[in-house]
């Protein structure tokens, strides 16, 4: 982050300092966690359901902080500390965001969609940095809390930035592009994540393109041409499509997953020249966030070799797709970190498709998704009996009251709880076998991967 003055600060938020004296002071970082390191730095206390940030301001001082904003009054400053007063501190934060964002003259990419948006970020990222300076978001900062902090990031030296927008309501994303001011805008695909919200895919579809509100002159979408809700937009932008089963612009043929090598291998062809796609991963649907990510290396006059290098950069994040090699031939796959219908089947594909005689899947709740939950676990449920999958690990409320609906089935275990599982885990992690375990975030199954792999390694 670049100096902002206190001055200012005051200015953009329509604050009001009630402690302390700007004079010519500044600031150089942000943070809405008091557990930060902070440089010079400005604590935005949030009050929320579950905690309120004010409770922490001594903590955020005591890590750097020098300046405050604060919703209500407080019983007790703190000295040379800065506080000012705002009437809304996520608005204040948004407002801030949306100043410090005028500095810059560079190209921002939007990424949003239902399922793969940090992957396609983060490839996204690995093919912009091979040519530029290049911002990204940090893991899945996604929300209108994450965003604006990810534009504070922003520094001089900076040419280029991606950023991830998510939302569970409409107008979000409205509200995140109109800080974001974005230059080109890449939409995932439209599923079924925050349908409890938003109730139908086409009220997703809308809150999706609203980030095109706020595109620059001149932007560009890309978008996924396999996606029968994308394919119906229709407005002024420049398009690029991106697909497999389609005749787009950027496609993929020939997709062979390497169990071996724990590879994704695909033949793409760029406005009708061909190249060899090697991405880090089991799943096929990685096809789509290196396509997504070949097309903004166009865009943005990357070498197509250097647009493959920065594929073959790319990692997956933390419980994303994690492969773990254990003794006695067992392939882990760790995807952990959140779950619905779209990225669910995408896993089942993955060991559907494993040539290894022995497949387990343990699977968890999937959640936000509202009246249709019963009905999109039963999907789930009969699509892992349709791909052949040997053993199936059930756990929680919806995933029972689903398999209620379905009736008793011998390749089927349901556990109540990841604690009743435990004891069980070795007969269930049998040798030559491929495993993989997936479930919404707070179903907290990472857990059960380390459960995994402390019985393998102490066998």
């Amino acid at each position: 982050m670049e100096k902002v003055y206190i001055s200012d600060i005051v200015e953009a938020t329509k604050g009001e300092i009630i402690h302390g004296s700007p004079s010519s002071k500044y600031i150089l970082s942000v943070a809405t966690d008091s557990r930060e390191k902070l440089d010079k730095g400005l604590f935005i206390a949030i009050e929320g359901e579950n905690t309120d940030g004010h409770l922490y301001i001594e903590n955020a001082v005591k890590n750097g902080a020098i300046c405050v904003f604060v919703t209500k009054d407080v019983k007790e400053y703190i000295d040379d500390v800065i506080y000012i007063k705002v009437e809304d501190s996520v608005k204040a934060l948004k407002d801030l965001a949306t100043v410090y964002r005028n500095r810059f003259n560079i190209p921002i990419i939007a990424v949003t969609g239902s399922v793969g948006k940090t992957t396609t970020k983060d490839m996204i990222y690995c093919v912009l940095a091979r040519k530029y300076n290049t911002l990204k978001t940090k893991g899945n900062l996604n929300s209108n809390i994450g965003a604006p902090m990810t534009v504070l990031n922003l520094n001089n030296s900076h040419e280029i930035a991606v950023i991830e927008m998510g939302m569970d309501h409409l107008r979000q994303i409205a509200s995140i592009s109109s800080i974001v001011k974005p230059e080109t805008a890449v939409i995932t695909n439209i599923g079924v994540a925050h349908i409890e919200f938003l109730k139908t895919r086409e009220n997703i579809l809308k809150a999706k393109c609203e980030v095109f509100e706020n595109l620059k002159d001149g932007g560009t979408a890309i978008l996924n041409k396999d996606d029968d809700m994308l394919i119906t937009i229709d407005n002024s932008f420049d398009k690029i499509w991106y697909g497999i089963d389609n005749n787009a612009d950027v496609r993929a043929e020939n997709i062979v997953i390497d169990y071996t090598k724990g590879l994704v291998k695909a033949d793409i062809t760029v406005f009708e020249k061909k190249y060899l796609l090697k991405i880090r991963g089991l799943s096929k649907h990685l096809v789509y966030s290196a396509l997504a990510s070949v097309a903004v290396g166009i865009k943005y006059n990357i070498d197509m070799e250097e647009i493959i290098k920065g594929i073959e950069d790319y990692e997956p994040g933390k419980m994303r797709i994690n492969i773990h090699n254990l003794k006695d031939n067992i392939l882990l796959i760790d995807d952990t970190y959140n779950a619905n219908p779209h990225s669910m089947k995408s896993l089942i594909d993955t060991l559907s498709n494993a040539n290894v005689n022995n497949k387990i899947l343990i699977l968890g709740d999937m959640f936000e998704l509202g009246e249709k939950s019963t009905m999109l676990h039963k999907e789930v449920i009969e699509y892992c009996l349709e791909k052949g999958i040997d053993n199936l690990v059930l756990i929680g409320e919806n995933m029972y009251n689903a398999l209620k609906s379905i009736g008793s089935n011998s390749f089927i275990k349901y556990y109540k709880t990841k604690e009743d599982l435990y004891d069980e885990l070795n007969d269930i992690v049998k040798p030559d076998s491929i495993i993989g375990v997936k479930a919404s975030r707070g179903m907290k199954f990472e857990n059960i991967t380390e459960k995994i792999l402390e019985i393998k390694q102490n066998m």
